[in-house]
């Protein structure tokens, strides 16, 4: 978890803001189990989601 902080306020200080977050996300596993689940429908098929 360190090395990836390290790797993001790395890529935050030459890039952007928004590689900090590219980067910190990949290692997120809750981010990443919410992303999946927005991709597979998951709360559609709850009925979770207002659309």
């Amino acid at each position: 978890m360190i090395k990836a902080q390290i790797k993001a306020l790395i890529a935050r200080d030459i890039f952007n803001f928004g590689a900090y977050f590219y980067i910190i996300n990949d290692s997120d596993d809750t981010f990443n189990k919410a992303v999946e689940s927005i991709k597979d429908n998951t709360f559609s098929k709850m009925k979770i989601a207002n659309n």
